[in-house]
């Protein structure tokens, strides 16, 4: 069963697309991506997640919520001096390496009947794809004059190339 256009899945669905893409990553970017929250603020880039694939669940509405479920495959992180980490857990006893599955919840609110649905609460940090992961660092990289940030970018496309 395919959802309507502007149900909550496909909403939110359509978010996740354009955040794969490194929407979030750009002021022009932003500016598109800010009509899906129900209270935008700038995004926070202190950390990018670099995922490979993305499904949105079925939404559960409850009168004028609703709440979804995105699971992402983790790839791993970069930080905003370029530098690049595999998928870890927090306070995890094993040592993870490579990529890992990642549930996040999300919950879309409207305000009134026949009002688009909207993302409600804090914003997520950017959730992008190897190939918006090797544009954005190549594009950080060549704009600036700091040398590590430049070495941290150059390992980091190396080691985003090789997870392709």
């Amino acid at each position: 069963m395919s959802s309507s256009p502007d149900s909550p899945k496909s909403i939110l669905e359509r978010y996740c697309e354009l955040d794969a893409e490194g929407k979030q990553l750009s002021a022009d970017g932003w500016d598109e991506m800010a009509s899906f929250f129900a209270s935008p603020s700038p995004p926070d880039l202190k950390l990018i997640i670099v995922t490979k694939d993305f499904v949105v669940s079925d939404a559960l509405i409850q009168g004028n919520r609703a709440k979804l479920y995105v699971e992402y495959v983790y790839l791993g992180e970069i930080y905003p001096r370029l530098g690049y980490t595999d998928p870890h857990i927090a306070d995890s006893p094993v040592t993870i390496r490579g990529p890992i599955k990642v549930r996040i919840q999300y919950m879309l609110a409207r305000s009134g009947q026949g009002s688009t649905w909207r993302i409600d609460g804090s914003h997520f940090a950017p959730h992008i794809t190897l190939d918006s992961a090797i544009r954005y660092v190549t594009w950080l990289m060549n704009k600036t004059t700091d040398a590590t940030v430049k070495r941290n970018a150059e390992r980091t496309i190396v080691a985003l190339a090789r997870q392709r």
